[in-house]
């Protein structure tokens, strides 16, 4: 078998994966969206995937290997989907969601991988490959797996109700090059914050810099990084209209501050509230810094109307020379007058960074 045979496998297989998907986007074959086992692996497996991707596998196959041969890929692919879905219900992982933080990337790992694996495991009964061969089209597959994935859900054919791991494994490698840079900047010791369990994290500094958004959220130690990640920063106008600074800031968790509807409503402060009810991080400057901007609510906002959120306070120390970051600690826009207006509260907070606010 060679690597023409393996990418027109991955062609079929890509091909009936999109049907399947479509069937259950527009509610086709519903009569056949009978759990396989509710109580192994809960609803979402069900014998209209099973058989959809069997019989489009088999069909979209058979110029290339016969109807037979490619039908039974499509239903390895679902097989070894199986195993993956009863160790999430096990774990009590809900479908169609991940864990949080470093876990969300390791279960969208083994999703990712683990229906690639199963059809080369069934090749090999076939065929004598060679162990490197076997590692290619592992990653070849897996790599395919991910585009696919992405493109869908960029195309809105499905829905991501789960962070970003493909943000959360950027955000590895950033926490990884910044750490080097806070080592040489002075500030080589990490912080480490306790996090409350199920808490809505929302993280607040003042603004000395363009890369406050990384010097702040790779400030904290490994452990607090995997349990906050995917961080979440708003990245202004004249950054989301470059084309490449766009793509390269959104993998790295950015997100237009001015997102507008059809009707001209801006929709930033919905999508923040996106970001943390599905248990994200937001990280906010809205303190006039090196732009010298108006001092906003949004954050306080998020805080009010976000069930279980906290807010987290840092302070951001800049010379030419040196950088020192502190946790200032945590605090809550509930905790202040009610009656009062959030910007004099927000005033009050933000008192605690020393940071000089608008009169």
């Amino acid at each position: 078998m060679s690597y023409a045979d393996i990418f027109e496998i991955i062609l079929l297989l890509d091909l009936a994966g999109i049907v399947h998907i479509l069937c259950i986007k527009n509610r086709w074959l519903d009569f056949l969206a009978v759990p396989i086992c509710e109580r192994c692996f809960w609803r979402n497996k069900t014998w209209r995937g099973f058989l959809v991707m069997t019989a489009c596998a088999g069909i979209f196959g058979y110029p290339f290997f016969g109807f037979a041969f490619s039908a039974s890929l499509g239903a390895v692919w679902m097989l070894g989907e199986l195993p993956n879905s009863f160790a999430k219900r096990r774990l009590g992982i809900p479908p169609g969601q991940n864990g949080k933080g470093i876990f969300a990337l390791v279960q969208y790992l083994a999703d990712t991988f683990d229906s690639v694996i199963a059809v080369v495991v069934f090749l090999a009964f076939f065929h004598d490959f060679a162990f490197t061969f076997v590692l290619s089209v592992v990653a070849i597959g897996g790599l395919n797996h991910a585009i696919l994935d992405t493109a869908c859900y960029a195309l809105g054919i499905k829905k991501l109700d789960f962070p970003n791991p493909l943000v959360i494994f950027f955000q590895l490698l950033t926490w990884l090059f910044f750490r080097v840079v806070h080592f040489f900047q002075g500030n080589g010791k990490a912080l480490r914050i306790e996090i409350e369990p199920g808490t809505r994290n929302i993280l607040i500094s003042n603004h000395v810099s363009k890369l406050d958004p990384f010097l702040v959220c790779t400030s904290l130690d490994f452990r607090t990084t995997c349990r906050l990640i995917p961080y979440r920063f708003m990245v202004s106008k004249s950054y989301t209209d470059r084309f490449f600074t766009n793509i390269g800031l959104r993998l790295v968790g950015g997100y237009p501050a001015h997102a507008f509807d059809d009707s001209g409503k801006n929709q930033t402060l919905r999508i923040s509230k996106r970001f943390l009810e599905r248990g994200e991080t937001v990280y906010i400057f809205p303190e006039g810094g090196i732009r010298q901007q108006k001092f906003g609510v949004g954050a306080f906002y998020l805080n009010r109307d976000i069930e279980n959120s906290r807010i987290r306070l840092f302070r951001i120390d800049k010379t030419r020379k040196s950088l020192k970051i502190r946790y200032v600690g945590s605090d809550d826009i509930r905790n202040y007058d009610p009656n009062a207006d959030l910007l004099e509260n927000g005033k009050k907070m933000f008192s605690k960074i020393l940071i000089e606010t608008p009169s």
